[in-house]
């Protein structure tokens, strides 16, 4: 069936980076699957959850890697639970040994940690379309066989198959002190201050610091995903497709893309000029040839992510800076470059301005998400919605006049 026909099939809601990816990443470097204890004791999620491994399977040839849980009185408990499961369903698995995982002391008393994973077999599984089946269980440096959390070794695997998403299936999603569901967290420093406020559990701040700890070695475009069971007329999703295909409906844990400020002269213009236009061809929209030299008596600045897949255009304006342009590839849409830019701009100056046109209500939507985040203010005009954060608010009166009437730099 294909990536795409699943999308249309179940509508999920999707990212534009994660559904590119999936087209295009080797199949051992998707993702790996930890399933919980919780899940192999509930006969529903467990049969939906070999349901959804059954579609991504058979409808998109998807082949992810499963780690389950050992128990204290029998190491392969829960993975003959999920083998009996799946062999039921016809899917092909393979078990793997845990003389795969080779261990070694950690520093902290009485625990393990993964030195090495001979991943050859692992790899060779997901080729011929046969799930790779691993526990929570190791070899160490004396030959014995040890367990380890699951959460563990699917973190190492994720790191040394270079795979995008570790996505946590069974777990319980982040909600803080007060029950609410916490779907989103992009910024470690943001976390602590949830932290520090006491706004949630120990439990649940360790359960945070684990994921990133993981993301600070993979860096950005990569994920830490926790699924929330979603109950629907014809039964309990786990929600696992809706993490592998998108941002998901449980919690979403990633690093912000690093961002550079740099001056135009340092930027490749042709380079710019191809990556403004890519973002904005889905809006039918090309950018005036003599844009750079429209606007270089601004001194204007060029703000890029790391991977340089996005970024926006600024220069002052009555002393204030104005963001003249927002763009991002269009295969990297959905992991937080455009609000991490402007994050970015709004720390190194106090305030931002920027507009859009009426017509665009996709961005329009985004930016009124921004707009409620900073407490920033809009005003919509004949043909241009304006937005103003920080300090730009305080000259909004004089601001919206000369951002309204600056001239388009896209061909009429």
């Amino acid at each position: 069936m294909g990536i795409e026909n699943i999308i249309n099939t179940l509508g999920l809601k999707t990212t534009n980076y994660w559904v590119s990816l999936l087209k295009t990443l080797p199949p051992h470097e998707i993702g790996v699957i930890k399933v919980s204890a919780r899940l192999c004791y509930s006969s529903p999620l467990l049969h939906s959850f070999v349901e959804e491994i059954r579609y991504l399977v058979q409808e998109a040839g998807i082949i992810l890697p499963i780690v389950v849980e050992t128990r204290k009185d029998s190491l392969s408990f829960y993975q003959d639970k999920l083998s009996h499961a799946l062999t039921k369903e016809h899917i092909p698995f393979v078990s793997c040994s845990p003389e795969l995982v080779h261990l070694q002391p950690s520093l902290k008393k009485n625990q393990w940690e993964v030195d090495t994973i001979f991943t050859a077999p692992i790899i060779e599984s997901i080729l011929e379309g046969k799930i790779p089946l691993l526990i929570g269980a190791g070899i160490s440096p004396e030959g014995t066989i040890t367990t380890i959390p699951g959460l563990l070794l699917a973190r190492e695997l994720v790191y040394i198959l270079h795979a995008k998403k570790l996505i946590l299936v069974g777990h319980t999603p982040i909600r803080t002190r007060h029950g609410r569901f916490v779907t989103e967290i992009l910024s470690q420093q943001d976390w602590q201050k949830k932290i520090l406020s006491k706004e949630i559990t120990p439990a649940m701040a360790k359960r945070v610091t684990t994921a990133f700890d993981l993301l600070s070695r993979l860096g950005p475009g990569h994920s830490v995903q926790i699924t929330r069971p979603q109950h629907q007329k014809d039964g309990i999703s786990t929600g696992l497709l809706e993490e592998l295909l998108g941002n998901g409906s449980g919690t979403y844990l990633a690093l912000p893309p690093q961002i550079t400020a740099y001056p135009l002269s340092a930027i490749d213009e042709t380079w710019l000029f191809e990556a403004i236009a890519d973002a904005f061809a889905p809006l039918k929209k090309t950018l005036k040839q003599n844009y750079f030299e429209s606007i270089r008596h601004y001194h204007p600045l060029v703000y890029l992510d790391s991977l340089r897949k996005g970024g926006a255009i600024v220069y002052l304006l009555d002393q204030t800076p104005y963001m003249c342009k927002l763009f991002t590839r269009q295969d990297y849409e959905g992991i937080g470059i455009g609000s991490t830019v402007i994050h970015t701009i709004y720390k190194h100056f106090g305030g931002l301005c920027w507009r859009t046109s009426r017509t665009n209500e996709r961005a329009d939507a985004f930016y009124q998400r921004i707009i409620e985040e900073y407490r920033g203010s809009f005003l919509r005009t004949k043909d241009f919605t304006l937005y103003f954060i920080g300090h730009a608010k305080d000259k909004k009166a004089s601001l919206s006049t000369l951002l309204d009437n600056l001239p388009s730099s896209f061909e009429e």
